[in-house]
């Protein structure tokens, strides 16, 4: 009973195939005899007008990548002390520099939020991130780093 049903579902495939071919045989044929009054534009089709497309606006863009409040408060602890620093900063940089400051504070928050907190890849983050201001000392860049991991930290203890 079911080689029935295979041969007859088989058979029906078979005879979707054969009218595909035959559609592209003469869809060809006309094209090379070139009967083109068969041929009506899509626009043509339509009943109604066609309506544009309202592109999405930045607004809408800043509403999909929204901030949690925690992520938020991590930012904050990040740029805590290095408005200077970022006012040297030339307009690239700046965009650089904020881009990746977001990127770190998203990655912290997924490491906060586990169970177990590894604080030395919050220490790292912080670090690698800090390294993008020009002439800042590596010592600064160290003990910055774990001031803000140790915020961070007191952060995910009131957040609970």
């Amino acid at each position: 009973m079911a080689d029935g049903k295979s041969r007859t579902r088989g058979a029906h495939e078979a005879l979707q195939v054969e009218e595909v071919k035959e559609e592209a045989k003469e869809l060809k044929e006309q094209k090379r005899v070139g009967a083109k009054e068969h041929i009506v534009p899509a626009a043509q089709k339509l009943k109604e007008p066609i309506q544009p497309i309202p592109l999405p606006s930045t607004h809408a863009q800043t509403v999909l990548h929204a901030k949690s409040l925690l992520q938020e408060d991590i930012e904050g602890v990040l740029a805590e002390g290095l408005t200077s620093y970022y006012q040297s900063l030339t307009p690239s940089q700046r965009s650089l520099f904020k881009e990746e400051g977001e990127k770190i504070a998203r990655k912290i928050e997924t490491l906060i939020q586990k169970t177990r907190v590894k604080v030395t890849q919050i220490i790292l983050l912080i670090r690698t991130w800090l390294t993008l201001l020009p002439g800042i000392n590596r010592y600064f860049v160290e003990k910055e780093a774990k001031i803000k991991a140790d915020k961070i930290i007191l952060l995910k203890e009131e957040q609970e």
